[in-house]
């Protein structure tokens, strides 16, 4: 590991750390941001810039792309649309600078999705990379559910988790 991807993924993990800081407010007193992830997203962006792996007309150049080339979709509103389009712009310069690959990307999505899955109902979810994968009948239960497909047929549903929002991770393209 190189010196700088130390100090990279030191800030990422500075900004990824849950804390109980309030969201900052605009001057109209609503947050700027409506969860968390959205600020750790944004500071995390901001560090990165500040301490070298990219300047901000990189950020603007890559940024800009990202929306053109993946613009909102009918049914997300623009506030996901926007930081679905931040994250992958950072993705993608973590990737082009070599801090990460996009396999490694990929992995920890996972990872995240199967902490997601293994974390019971109105619990914070606890990431860990040592979750199995989920079984058949909970993949085909997310499957199903992830798309917004809904059906008659008489499945038992009773025992599988019901997740509180599924989020698909979308793959990179290098």
């Amino acid at each position: 590991m190189t010196a700088l991807t130390h100090h990279v993924r030191a800030a990422i993990d500075a900004c990824a750390t849950p804390g109980a800081q309030p969201l900052p407010s605009g001057s109209d007193g609503e947050p700027v941001f409506a969860d968390p992830w959205q600020a750790q997203a944004f500071a995390s962006t901001v560090a990165l810039s500040q301490r070298g792996l990219f300047n901000w007309k990189e950020w603007v150049e890559v940024f800009s792309a990202e929306i053109a080339a993946h613009p909102q979709a009918a049914e997300e509103s623009a506030a996901d649309a926007y930081f679905r389009q931040w994250l992958r712009a950072l993705e993608t310069i973590l990737v082009r600078q070599g801090v990460f690959s996009g396999e490694e990307i990929r992995q920890t999505q996972e990872h995240w999705r199967r902490s997601y899955v293994n974390t019971a109902h109105g619990q914070p979810v606890q990431f860990s990379r040592a979750w199995a994968p989920p079984s058949p009948e909970v993949e085909r239960w997310l499957s199903v559910h992830r798309h917004g497909h809904h059906h008659d047929h008489e499945d038992d549903h009773e025992n599988l988790p019901r997740p509180i929002a599924v989020s698909p991770a979308r793959e990179l393209v290098p």
